[in-house]
Order: C-alpha cells, then structure tokens, then sequence
C-alpha cells in the first residue's frame, strides 16, 4: 500500500466509532435493487451499518475493509458474517467468484489507484455480475464554488464535517461513463437526489433535482 492508502486506513480506524453507526437513506435502499443475487462482496462495510439492510435469504454476504479496527467492530455486531481485513485492490477471492459487489458510501473514493480497483472488481466479478457503488461528483455545486472542481480527479477532504484529518480521495464525473465503459459492458450512472423522495424540498433540493448531475454525490452501476 501507498502512504496515501496507509494514511487512509489509519484515520478510519482512529476514528471508526464515528462511523459505529445506524442509518440508512432512500438512496441507497433504491441503489441496492440493481444487485443480482448470489454471492455479494460488500468492500469497505466498516463497522457493518448496510449489513442489515441486505436480504440474506438473497445474498450469501463476504465483507471486507481495510481498517482492522472497523473488521473488528463489524464482526462483534455480526459474527455470522464472514468479514475479514483486506485491500479491495488485491483481494484474494478466486476469479469469477461473485454475483455482486457492493461498495457504499464512497468507499472506492479512497483506494490508491481506481484503475487497479475496477480491474480487481471485474476480475472477481461472474460473466453479466454486477458491480454498485457512490462517489463523489467531481462537479458539485459546492466543488465549484471551492475551486476544487478544476483540480482533477484527486483531492483532499476531510473525514467529517469540523476535523482536520484529511484523506486521500478520488472524484468522478456523469462524463466518466465512457472510461468505465473500458472495463464494463454497461455503465449506468444516477445522482444521489435522483432516488430520494423529498416530502418538502428546499431550493438546494429543487435545483438538484432539475440539474442531478451537481449533486454531491453520484452512483455508478456497472454490469460486466
């Protein structure tokens, strides 16, 4: 692993109690209908908090991350999940072994190399299996306000809103369909809002809603 990705690992396991916790948003319930049943890897699962909001009489569930820290919390509130420590970019899963893979909440942001990462998915992944997961948008509202929006597809953000530790963090685009078309037969991309039932939008909501692809946070499901 590269400082970036050690220094990665070590701020989420300092601080995994921040992420020890239980919530779950429209988006992602909507999100998850796109996985095929079978076997599904879900990367970076943390302490565990999408666990059980997957349909276990569908799915056969291996779990990993990469902050020792965060396996241990996820094993104690599931100890019949298999959930082991490990590098979604070298994983050691046969080929072909997967129906699906899950990676919420932004978890492949925080890889070393995304190229390396979608390579291992698709070498992992069964003939048509299906690979979901959320980044951030490279051009959201507030990343253009910032300026970070012109600096490429890697910047620095911080773990939480208010704390100063930073971490290593890739951004992607709606535009970024064609490269990932390299890898995957089929490439879908929606925002974040897209999936959300506002009972009572304010003016950030309604203008997200016209123009999704400002929204801060994008999903991307791929299809091998």
């Amino acid at each position: 692993m590269s400082q970036s990705s050690l220094k990665n690992r070590d701020i989420f396991s300092n601080n995994a109690s921040l992420f020890d916790v239980d919530y779950w948003r429209e988006d992602e319930e909507d999100s998850i209908k796109f996985l095929k049943e079978g076997a599904l890897l879900v990367g970076g699962v943390g302490a565990g908090r999408t666990i059980p909001h997957i349909d276990e009489n569908k799915f056969i569930i291996t779990a990993v991350d990469i902050s020792p820290e965060m396996v241990r919390l996820c094993k104690q509130h599931f100890p019949h999940i298999d959930v082991r420590v490990m590098d979604l970019q070298v994983t050691d899963f046969p080929d072909k072994y997967f129906d699906s893979v899950y990676l919420p909440f932004h978890t492949i942001a925080y890889v070393d190399n995304l190229d390396t990462t979608l390579t291992e998915m698709c070498r992992i992944l069964k003939p048509q299996g299906r690979l979901l997961f959320s980044i951030p948008n490279r051009w959201s509202i507030k990343a253009i306000l910032n300026g970070t929006a012109f600096h490429g597809t890697s910047r620095l953000t911080e773990i939480r809103r208010g704390y100063t530790e930073m971490l290593s963090t890739y951004v992607l685009s709606t535009n970024d369909t064609r490269h990932l078309g390299t890898f995957f037969s089929k490439v879908e991309v929606r925002s974040r809002i897209s999936m959300q039932k506002i009972k009572n939008p304010n003016w950030k909501d309604r203008l997200l809603q016209t123009l999704p692809f400002f929204d801060k946070s994008l999903y991307f499901f791929c299809i091998k």
